[in-house]
């Protein structure tokens, strides 16, 4: 396999994707490897042609601008040494602490529960109300092709676990 072929994409030496070396390969098929590599070209293919990735956008803008004056934006400037506020190789941000912060900004911006539940920055709590997925926590972007398509988010390095998993991803 050979990184950054074409269009900066993981190709093997004939130009191939491993989703399409996979597809081709009798033995790989109906191993968990071949089903990681399905889930991925679906994640992939899902980000680049359907609205979550308008929605995920969305969001990582939301994430940004919250970040000046954070704890966020301390913790990164600590940890990274420079303060990444703004810098759009990175897009660092910072998720308030409000249950539906996030989805209040993102339903005033025309998008609806369905869009930010399939994007994965929403979720749905036992009583059925929908909040945001990610809360309190600083917020670093995973992007593919330059677009947002999810989140990683850290929790404050002084909370404990009753505030949640250290490290929250958005659903695959």
């Amino acid at each position: 396999l050979l990184a950054g072929g074409a269009n900066g994409r993981l190709t093997t030496g004939d130009g191939k994707t491993p989703f399409d070396w996979a597809a081709g390969n009798a033995k790989i098929k109906g191993t968990a490897a071949y089903k990681a590599l399905d889930r991925a070209q679906s994640f992939f293919q899902r980000a680049r042609t359907c609205p979550p990735a308008d929605v995920t956008e969305a969001a990582a803008a939301f994430f940004e601008a919250q970040l000046p004056g954070s704890w966020s934006q301390h913790y990164f400037s600590q940890r990274l040494g420079e303060d990444l506020a703004g810098d759009p190789r990175f897009r660092v941000g910072h998720a308030p602490a409000g249950w539906t912060t996030l989805v209040s900004a993102l339903r005033k911006q025309g998008f609806d529960t369905a869009e930010l539940l399939a994007a994965g920055v929403a979720t749905t709590t036992r009583q059925g109300t929908v909040v945001d997925r990610f809360r309190d926590r600083a917020i670093l972007p995973i992007t593919h092709e330059g677009v947002a398509v999810g989140f990683v988010g850290r929790r404050h390095p002084d909370a404990d676990d009753d505030h949640g998993p250290k490290y929250l991803n958005s659903p695959a």
